[in-house]
């Protein structure tokens, strides 16, 4: 059996890259397609939504994938023509949001119990098929990350996706830098059966030393 694993970087900016559906194996590759993904790490949306309605719009973004949006239960934060899911912020969690354009067939997608893991997912329908589309945070701690509900999360619908701040460094899209969590997720995407997908330039610029770092990942 021949699978497609490891590292694979799309060329522009990850906030516009473009996946195809299709086989889990390399299913989600760097050519324009189905949907177009908008994947950021706000650190308190609210504010920011405006320039994110612009955003959305100038790029044809389908889906939209916010972690730290630091909502409040009764705040709406609507975007227009987008379908809001979110979770708010709580003394644990720093709040999620996914929007999906309303003209897409979609709807809320439970997924596994991930204790060590942020997540908030939906499924979006297409012509003969569907794919999930998960919203996941990985909070930096020495335990890196946890591989096994990474692998729930992938394996809980034929197609899968995920997206977000894994917090994982690796050689392999961060040239020397590396973390505990970079070398589980790298070591288990040789084990199993997905590829890795990052953009190709830094996600962080560390505001006090100016270090480029790349969280942001795909699975």
């Amino acid at each position: 059996m021949t699978r497609t694993v490891g590292v694979r970087r799309c060329p522009g900016a990850f906030v516009t890259r473009t996946f195809r559906a299709g086989r889990h194996s390399g299913a989600f590759g760097c050519r324009p397609a189905t949907l177009r993904i908008l994947q950021l790490k706000a650190q308190g949306l609210n504010a920011r939504i405006p320039l994110v309605a612009e955003l959305l719009v100038r790029h044809s973004i389908d889906i939209f994938l916010a972690q730290e949006t630091l909502f409040n239960p009764g705040w709406r934060a609507t975007i227009i023509g987008y379908a809001q899911y979110r979770t708010p912020k709580t003394d644990g969690a720093r709040g999620f949001a996914i929007y999906v354009k309303k003209d897409l067939k979609h709807e809320f997608f439970p997924l596994p119990d991930t204790p060590t893991l942020e997540s908030l997912a939906i499924r979006v329908y297409a012509t003969g098929t569907s794919i999930v589309v998960a919203n996941v945070y990985n909070s930096p701690s020495d335990r890196g990350i946890s591989t096994p509900e990474i692998q729930a999360i992938l394996q809980s619908a034929n197609h899968t996706m995920v997206a977000g701040d894994l917090t994982a460094l690796h050689p392999a899209w961060n040239k020397s830098r590396r973390n505990k969590a970079g070398l589980q997720l790298y070591s288990h995407s040789l084990q199993q059966d997905f590829t890795i997908l990052t953009p190709p330039t830094p996600t962080r610029v560390d505001p006090r030393n100016d270090a480029k770092s790349m969280l942001d990942v795909a699975l």
